[in-house]
């Protein structure tokens, strides 16, 4: 379809339906909160289901808005994270069947998100061991070889180098930059020229400031049935410290 063809398309749409433009005041946004620097939250619940045994955990860390470069970096990182890190907590510690990391993008915000579900271990014990490869991870990026770094920069070119298989993939591609309020059409290529001079000191930064330190974390827990939820501290009353100062006594 040409450019006149499509906005020929939509001005009979127009005349057919005879709708009304919104008041800008109307327009629904999308909005995400900015989490506080190196802060973190955590979210505690029962499962849905009672009958569930399942416990899940969703780790969400916020990089920030969304914009080229960062965005391909964070891809970069999140290749480079997703198989050491099924590995590590799927294969060797066999935390649960599911185990997921990827990117998360929500109203041009985005994070790296690490998810885990069991019928063996609760969602704080498996956020524990998310915190430790998180860790181990880093090690992984600090020694990793410029040959074995480049062998990734590669792979993700020749991949966003390819011909869509199918109309309803590049049709997807496109709506989605719609649908987030983006309308970077050539994302694809925008990102090949980032790929090409991203250098792994900049996601060893990126990954360091964003993830390890400072970090903004946000986790949702799901307690299966036979795991229950531990019980939050009682707040500290105003005289609390002299109460058990005099007790101890």
């Amino acid at each position: 379809m040409e450019k006149s063809e499509a906005i020929d398309l939509i001005n009979d749409l127009k005349q057919t339906l005879k709708y009304k433009n919104l008041p800008r005041s109307q327009y629904p946004y999308d909005r995400s909160i900015q989490l506080p620097k190196g802060k973190e939250y955590y979210v505690l619940h029962p499962p849905f289901d009672p009958q569930n045994e399942n416990n899940a955990i969703y780790s969400y860390y916020q990089i920030g808005p969304e914009n080229i470069r960062s965005s391909t970096m964070l891809e970069v990182i999140a290749q480079i994270f997703r198989e050491p890190c099924f590995d590590s907590l799927r294969t060797k510690q066999n935390l649960g069947y599911l185990v997921f990391s990827g990117i998360r993008v929500a109203s041009v915000v985005e994070g790296l998100r690490v998810i885990v579900q069991s019928s063996v271990k609760d969602p704080l014990y498996l956020d524990e061991r998310i915190e430790v490869f998180l860790q181990d991870f880093l090690k992984i990026l600090e020694e990793m070889d410029d040959t074995t770094y480049q062998k990734y920069i590669k792979s993700m070119i020749v991949r966003k180098q390819e011909k869509f298989k199918r109309l309803a993939d590049e049709t997807s591609l496109y709506w989605d930059e719609i649908l987030n309020q983006r309308y970077l059409f050539d994302r694809r290529n925008l990102e090949i020229e980032e790929l090409k001079t991203i250098t792994k000191q900049e996601l060893l930064d990126l990954y360091r400031n964003k993830v390890i330190n400072s970090r903004c974390k946000f986790a949702v827990g799901i307690f299966g049935k036979k795991f229950p939820l531990p019980t939050p501290p009682a707040p500290a009353s105003p005289d609390s410290s002299s109460s058990s100062s005099s007790s101890s006594s």
